[in-house]
């Protein structure tokens, strides 16, 4: 199974332009080149903590020349200082310009050579011996003067500070200047008036081959790459990029910014690749160059107002680019030359006059635009390996279609740059993460953001992520820090922004491996009345029941009600009306990828020989409302009748004793059947048999609340999980609660309620509610619904929140849930509504008001995102193990509607396109349920919070860790993670500690003057060891004071056990009202006229006279408030007591 990454932003910085960047592992500094003060300046950034990136030097670079073009690091070894260089172009950007050598730590400049006319690009190379620079020699605003293009190879493997022009050799074109016809049949683009091919060819960027003797320099106006001997000092190729083929399958393109819409098509142009960013990777021993296929027209002057007229605009004096409705298409190419020509078709889109006319009559007989919209991997030799085709306009039009090519990351720019190069790829970066080759793609348009690509097939890479930045536009510069050289550990890629202004930082991250395996030859489940056959399928449940002997993965899933079309005013169609739900046992191979079914057991009522159906159950109401079902008809249009026990079953788990617990969506209903499919019970709601004048029990225990049976029609209960002997079921949607036509409460509500029944006694034990994250989407966008649930242990489990999309761009996400802090809704008590509401009308922010907390919702993984596709519905979810999820999809038996015929007779409509039964095995890099972590301190004195960064780390969650904070005066606080946090073992050490205590906490102080704080926690264990400890406490504890004397306090609540050891100890066992303790605290060791009883806040002129002490109880009036084991407290006396107001 394949492992791959996820981008996160974790921090960002707000700089004075931001265009290149490169990073020094050994002062842990990102450097970047922007303008301050209209002065180009480097800009030094302290990236030590990577989610705190700030800025500590500005380098003004205005002595050196007009422009700051480009930056590159050379770390340094050993003991020896990193040094990065800098571009700088002259004031006349067609004389040399400079490149200028600092050291990284100390910020000192060591020296400065000359190079050729604006040096647009620097890079080392691998080997640290060479600095290569790209001269683009653009020709000036008038086009008076056009500068040679070069690459200047600067010898960097002696002293820096010592550098000058003989360390210098500038490779130049000249040797190509007689091969004009040649290279321009070959189809390099020289096109400047008057121009050699030296003097034309403009090198843009530099990518050098892994073993630093070859450099590829994209020549991106002339759609070539030069091809440099590093050795030598020479160019010994200019390799034509050739053109893409935009009418064939995969290369369509949005060619309109006047169609107001989304319209990647095919059309009868080329695109010229024109690449500006390009890095190396070596694959098999293979060296590979990849690019990033921006596209560029050259004009001048290259805006507006640079002249006074009549040439003031851009473009006056050379402008090789036209729209095409603009251009004359030869009739013979283009006879649908005035269709193609509209605003909305290609009529808007830019070319170039350069190419195009092939028998030179003046029309165009082919359209070259600039670009390809893609990026490209090329062979060592030039030859193109793989192009992205138009995945680029296909990747943003589902992920971020507001911003579809447009401009910026404004939607009221949507589609704007769809006649003129579109997203606009800029950079790319190559990364290599434990020994996979990653490809990164900075997007200039279409709101920025960056593109990754597994590249470890270059003939075949796959897409992994669109990671984007709201607030982060137009990524100039890429680079990426390995985990061996980045000061978190863990790999990074910052990202320079031009537009916006920011680089920010993002961690990579091992993201899940998804395999995914089909059901194959699935069993005919039988034929209509009509003659239609169907196949088993619709599964709607999963859950692992372990691993064979063979060592393939078992588990069961089931059918929900069985094949059925879409209800009209008819009725819902059951073309099988005697479908009977079943159980389906079956085994995964993920060897050889095989699933086999090896039972099938079907369900039966209690009796064991009825068997229970898929029909509807009852219709005692309006369609549409609490109770009541819809109305079922047979393939002929016939009515059906009802089944009060018919089962939409839609989640199963397995009981220790081999039992199936299962939930419905109809009523909604828990059944419980035993391991051969015989119903031992089914629990519904409270009023079912009422509300069809039936007595109580004739459908079921009636055991779940009232509420339930205000269920949407068919979106009742979704998902089942086990934890003990507590059975959760989730239901689908919000109730329609109150219910109202259309089932518009149901509709606008988030609220999703969990029902907790105890399997022993068979009484509902709790209710806690689950917040959808967003349901204002519309269609099959709309994320409105559950899928199934997991437990994970310990009040958590995995939850599938869905829509009903099948591509890259649904939302197919697993949460983790946690019920440790959510309110028991089942109990009234613990919440207030606001007067004539219900619970799913209330916002998220009239819940907190309530007093009513969710449960908390942690993202695990979008399955989507990673390559669950192609299927809509979610609606198995199974733990396999501690690292692995498995997911199954509902097919609905390849069913997508239905039509009545005149005659009252219904045809099923069958998918095309078979919906394939797809079990998808995700496997986590780390454990999905919480694992210990052991944090170990310093010497020194240690702050360490739970689930907080300190310096940029977050040392431990909080949730059964182990904490040695070791000497000194430490700070530990488990409790700092929220209502998640517990069950962890901290040992404080030597010295005077502070532990803040979470539920469940095993504590230790060490040595030392301790100070523990359990104040809010429950089931917990404190020791102060030795030393004069002070501990406050919380519920349920338990506290031992050690050696010295040590003071605990209580606070409003009770039943703590205490122990105060060897010293003179203080027990304050009361500061609040004694009506408040529900449960006495008690005193395992007081010794009278040794230690002291405190009793605070219960007024001036409270004493001793105002307890009553009898047996080992001490009480105020009729409120026990501490219990001393083995002490007659009758025999105390004021002097035993210590008491303040």
């Amino acid at each position: 199974m394949a492992t791959s990454i996820q981008l996160q932003n974790i921090g960002t910085v707000n700089l004075n332009g931001a265009e290149i960047a490169d990073f020094d592992p050994k002062t842990n500094r990102l450097f970047v080149t922007g303008v301050l003060n209209d002065q180009p300046t480097l800009q030094v950034i302290d990236a030590s903590n990577p989610s705190n990136p700030t800025v500590v030097s500005n380098i003004d670079i205005s002595s050196f020349g007009e422009g700051i073009q480009s930056v590159a690091v050379r770390p340094g070894t050993d003991t020896e200082n990193s040094i990065f260089a800098v571009a700088v172009s002259a004031n006349d950007i067609t004389a040399p310009g400079k490149v200028i050598f600092f050291d990284a730590s100390t910020l000192t400049q060591l020296s400065e050579v000359e190079v050729g006319a604006l040096p647009d690009m620097i890079t080392f190379t691998p080997d640290g011996s060479k600095l290569l620079v790209a001269n683009e020699g653009e020709p000036n605003e008038d086009y008076t003067v056009d500068p040679e293009g070069s690459v200047s190879i600067i010898d960097v493997s002696g002293d820096i500070s010592s550098l000058n022009s003989s360390n210098v050799i500038t490779a130049n074109f000249t040797a190509f200047n007689d091969q004009i016809d040649d290279l321009k049949s070959a189809g390099v683009r020289i096109f400047g008036p008057n121009a050699t091919v030296a003097q034309d060819l403009e090198p843009e960027y530099i990518a050098v081959s892994p073993d630093s003797q070859t450099a590829f320099v994209t020549l991106q106006e002339n759609n070539a790459v030069a091809v440099v001997d590093i050795a030598n000092g020479t160019i010994s190729n200019v390799v034509p990029l050739g053109f893409k083929d935009h009418s064939l399958p995969g290369n369509g393109l949005d060619a309109s910014d006047r169609d107001g819409a989304i319209n990647i098509q095919n059309w009868p142009i080329f695109g010229m690749y024109q690449p500006d960013g390009i890095d190396s990777f070596e694959v098999d021993g293979n060296t590979y160059y990849i690019t990033a296929n921006e596209g560029d027209a050259r004009l001048r002057p290259t805006d507006d107002g640079i002249f006074p007229p009549p040439n003031d605009e851009e473009g006056d004096i050379f402008n090789e680019e036209a729209r095409i409705k603009d251009v004359t298409l030869d009739p013979n190419a283009f006879p649908d030359a005035a269709t193609l020509q509209a605003d909305e078709n290609l009529g808007r889109l830019n070319i170039t006059t350069t190419l195009g006319d092939t028998d030179g009559d003046e029309d165009f007989d082919q359209l070259y635009a600039y670009g390809a919209r893609s990026f490209s991997i090329w062979s060592s030799a030039g030859a193109l390996v793989f192009d992205s085709g138009d995945q680029i306009g296909q990747i943003t039009s589902l992920l971020t279609p507001d911003l579809f090519n447009a401009n910026d990351g404004s939607a009221s720019e949507f589609d704007n740059r769809s006649d003129n190069k579109g997203a606009e790829p800029e950079s790319v970066e190559i990364g290599v993460i434990d020994g996979v080759t990653y490809g990164f793609i900075g997007l200039e348009r279409a709101g920025g953001g960056v593109l990754v690509y597994d590249l470890s097939n270059p003939a075949a890479p796959e897409f992994v992520q669109y990671a984007r930045t709201e607030t982060d536009i137009a990524p100039e510069g890429l680079k990426f820090i390995s985990a061996e050289d980045s000061p978190n550990g863990q790999p990074l890629l910052a990202v320079a922004n031009e537009e916006s202004e920011t680089v920010s930082f993002y961690d990579i991250n091992t993201s899940p491996g998804l395999t995914t395996y089909e059901f194959e030859n699935l069993p005919s489940l039988g034929t209509s009345a009509t003659g239609q056959e169907f196949f088993l399928g619709g599964f709607s449940g999963l859950y692992f029941t372990g691993v064979a002997d063979n060592g393939n993965l078992t588990f069961v899933t089931h059918p929900d009600r069985g094949p059925n079309g879409s209800n009209s005013a008819a009725g819902r169609p059951f073309p099988l009306p005697d479908f009977q739900p079943e159980i389906v046992k079956f085994e995964l191979n993920e060897n050889s990828g095989e699933i086999t079914i090896t039972d099938r057991v079907e369900l039966f009522r209690a009796d064991g020989t009825t068997p229970l159906t898929g029909l509807p159950n009852l219709q005692p109401g309006d369609p549409g409302t609490g109770y009541t079902d819809e109305f079922g008809i047979d393939a002929l249009g016939n009515a059906i009748p009802n089944d009060p026990f018919g089962a939409d079953l839609e989640g199963i788990v397995v009981a220790p004793n081999g039992d199936y617990w299962m939930v419905d969506e109809y009523r909604p209903a828990i059944y419980h059947f035993n391991d051969d499919g015989v119903l031992i019970d089914r629990f519904i709601p409270i009023g079912t048999a009422d509300a069809d004048n039936q007595p109580a029990g004739t459908f079921g225990t009636e055991v779940l609340p009232e509420v339930y049976a205000l269920r949407r029609g068919n979106r009742g209960f979704e998902a089942a999980a086990l934890e003990g002997n507590k059975l959760y079921a989730f239901i689908q949607t919000a109730l329609d609660n109150p219910d109202v036509d259309g089932n518009q409460t149901s509709r606008n509500s988030r609220n999703l309620r969990i029902v907790e029944l105890d399997v022993v006694s068979g009484q509902v034990t709790g209710e806690y509610l689950y917040l959808l994250d967003d349901i204002t989407g519309s269609g099959s966008a709309r994320t409105d619904k559950i899928g199934d649930a997991v437990s994970l242990g310990n009040g958590k489990f995995a939850v599938i929140e869905r829509d009903d999309r099948s591509d890259i761009s649904s939302n197919k996400l697993i949460y983790e849930i946690d019920l440790w802090s959510a309110t028991n809704i089942n109990n009234p008590a613990n919440f207030t509504l606001p007067a004539n509401t219900t619970i799913e009308q209330l916002s998220e922010a009239e819940l907190a008001t309530a007093g009513i907390n969710p449960v908390s919702k942690d993202l695990i993984v979008n399955a989507a995102a990673i390559g669950y596709t192609g299927v809509e519905k979610i609606e198995g979810l199974a733990l396999v193990d501690n690292n692995t999820l498995a997911i199954l999809n509902d097919n609905d038996f390849n069913i997508i509607g239905s039509t009545n015929s005149d005659n009252g007779s219904v045809t099923i409509n069958f998918s095309q396109t078979p919906i394939p039964e797809k079990l998808g095995i995700i496997e986590f890099p780390n454990s999905i349920i919480a694992q210990p972590e052991l944090v170990v301190g310093t010497p020194d004195d240690d702050i360490l919070y739970a689930g907080v960064a300190m310096n940029g780390v977050v040392k431990f969650d909080g949730r059964e860790d182990i904490v040695f904070s070791g000497a000194g005066n430490d700070e530990i606080d488990s409790n700092a993670a929220g209502s998640r946090a517990g069950n962890n073992r901290v040992f404080a050490g030597s010295n005077n500690d502070i532990i803040n205590v979470a539920d469940g906490d095993r504590s230790f102080g060490g040595s030392g003057d301790d100070d523990i704080f359990a104040t809010e926690a429950s089931g917990y264990r404190v020791s102060g060891g030795t030393g004069n400890d002070t501990i406050f406490l919380g519920a349920d504890g338990r506290a031992l004071g050690g050696e010295g004397d040590d003071r605990f306090f209580v606070g409003e609540y009770g039943g703590n056990i205490i122990a105060g050891g060897e010293g003179i100890d203080q027990f304050w066992i009361l500061s609040d009202n004694p009506a408040l303790l529900n449960t006495p605290n008690t005193i395992v060791d007081f010794e009278a006229g040794v230690d002291v009883l405190g009793i605070s806040s219960q007024g001036a002129d409270f004493g001793f006279d105002d307890l009553t002490l009898t047996g080992n109880e001490i009480m105020i009036g009729s409120n026990t408030i501490a219990i001393l084991n083995g002490v007659d407290t009758s025999s105390l006396t004021a002097a035993n007591f210590a008491f303040l107001a």
